[in-house]
Order: C-alpha cells, then structure tokens, then sequence
C-alpha cells in the first residue's frame, strides 16, 4: 500500500488498485456559500474494471484506516487553506475491534480542523452503548458524526432514533421525484420537523433539479449536496475554485458554483 502526491493531487495504492481523491461540496441554499466539502474515492483508469463501491466491501478495516489517514491529510491541507469544515466517510467495522479503533484516534488526536465522520450502512452499525462512548470522544477531538445515506441501508429509522448521530444526511432515493403536494414531500416534511425537534442538522444528498430544490426548501430543508450545485472534481479544481472566491471576499450564488 502506497501513497504518492503531485502538488494538490493525491493518490493511494492499494493491491493494484490506484486511488484518487475528488471533493464535492455542500451547499447552503439560503445564501449559496459553500459550507463543507466531502472527500470521495475514487478509483484511477476505467480500465481496472473495479467500481469504488465493489473495492471498499473488499477492503479489510486496516486498509479501510489507510484510506482515511490519507484522506485525513488531505482534508488536513483543505482547512489550513479554506478553513472549512471537511467530511470524511468511515467503515462501521473500524469500532469492533479496539486495535483498530485506537488507531483512528492516533490519527484524530492532534485534529484541530473542523471535521465530520460519515458513517455509511455498508455495515450494520455496532452496539448503541459502544457507540455513543465513540461518539463522545470523537467530539472531544473536535469532530462531528453523521448517519450517511438515511433511508437505505440495514436499520433505517431505529438508526435515526437510537444512535445520537449530529448530522442526518438523507439519501437520494427519498428526494428522488419528489413535488409539491405528494406523500414524498409530507413525509419529507416530517422528517425535517423531527430532525429539528431532534437538534440535529441535516444535509439533502442527490438534489438534481431546481424544482427539487425549491421544494425541500419550502419544506424545511436548506443544505443541498448534488449535481445542481457541483459535481465531483478534482482537490485541486475544488480548492482553486474556492480558494479564489474566499480571497476576493465573496459570498457566492448558486449561480457561480455550476
């Protein structure tokens, strides 16, 4: 397993596979201002024949740490250039073993970055008790956790209600089609009622269209990740971009984020 760098690109081997890293941010839909970015993998050359969702069901949680210590560094270099709170996705599995667990904090320890943990449904999430004694440290190091893909995956709702997670990001199947006046929409609305009621925050994944938009918005809802925004580039298309609007002063519409 090997990393290499090429100024603002980075890439992770890992077997024969080559990984990069893209950015995607989240927008605020009451101002347009970029509030966070998510690091995603992916894997170098279509020609490898491997999909990123095939290789991390295949990773062991070891190789899965070594991704988010890299992925740690880079996020590391975003906020000491945007100061801006930087999401990273998490194998579940990671906290069954104290080995492996203990070597996540190694790599938080020193963390003075605004940071979130996404905890993804690729894995049933381990006990509730053990859980939130993680979660609780991981706040001491200035992190944040969120539940990823709401709506999918192995619990569902007991997930949203058991698991005192900061941040609900609600996947794109529940918004997918959605309009004003439909089951979807009321249930949505729902949603956005007791994750306030809840003290949570919330991001709306796979937002696509306009309409789409407008309507969460009308129904609670204002922090958007998806193709109407920005789609997925490069760490250094996304730092270019936003390095360049954070030194002019700007607070930047939707419009200049396409």
């Amino acid at each position: 397993m090997t990393s290499t760098d090429d100024g603002w690109d980075s890439f992770l081997k890992i077997d024969d596979v080559k990984l990069t890293c893209y950015g995607q941010k989240i927008i605020d839909y009451k101002t347009g201002n970029t509030k966070k970015i998510e690091l995603l993998t992916r894997v170098c050359g279509a020609e490898s024949g491997t999909s990123i969702e095939k290789l991390f069901n295949s990773l062991t949680p070891d190789q899965h740490l070594s991704v988010i210590h890299w992925q740690y560094e880079i996020a590391t270099c975003i906020s000491d250039i945007l100061d801006i709170e930087v999401c990273l996705n998490i194998d579940n599995r990671i906290f069954l073993e104290p080995k492996h667990y203990r070597r996540l904090c190694r790599v938080l320890n020193d963390n003075d970055m605004r940071l979130t943990l996404e905890f993804t449904e690729m894995h049933p999430m381990p006990e509730v008790n053990l859980v939130h004694r993680i979660f609780r440290q991981l706040r001491e190091r200035n992190v944040r956790v969120a539940l990823d893909d709401f709506g999918t995956g192995f619990n569902g709702m007991s997930l949203f209600v058991d698991y005192d997670f900061d941040i609900v990001k609600i996947d794109r199947a529940l918004v997918m089609n959605v309009s004003a006046g439909t089951k979807k929409a009321e249930i949505l609305s729902l949603l956005a009622d007791m994750i306030s009621t809840l003290g949570k925050s919330h991001v709306v994944e796979g937002v696509e269209t306009e309409d789409q938009a407008r309507v969460l918005s009308s129904i609670g809802y204002w922090q958007f990740q998806g193709f109407l925004f920005h789609r997925p580039e490069s760490i250094r298309s996304v730092l270019l971009d936003c390095h360049d609007i954070h030194e002019m002063g700007c607070t930047h519409d939707v419009s200049c984020i396409h």
